[in-house]
């Protein structure tokens, strides 16, 4: 998984290509199987923010892109979590 790699790695590649963050969050999105309502609910940001985001309407502050890759990381870790829970 690619964004679990590292929160600051994570933060700096963000920061490095704002005009490639709303590329980089659908693709996360869709390649996990994560609904924006699910990403709303653990990142404590908009509906509307997040929509805007994913569509190219608006680019996140670092602020938004802090909280997005937070709970990316913490929806990264509780996924894994259940699976290696669920396998043993």
């Amino acid at each position: 998984m690619y964004f679990f790699v590292s929160k600051c790695y994570i933060c700096a590649k963000f920061v490095q290509n704002i005009p490639r963050i709303v590329l980089k969050l659908k693709e996360i999105i869709e390649s996990e199987g994560i609904t924006q309502a699910e990403l709303v609910r653990e990142s404590r940001v908009s509906k509307t923010t997040i929509n805007d985001v994913c569509n190219g309407k608006s680019l996140p502050s670092l602020t938004i892109q802090n909280k997005i890759i937070k709970a990316l990381n913490r929806m990264a870790e509780q996924k894994y979590t259940r699976k290696s829970v669920f396998e043993s």
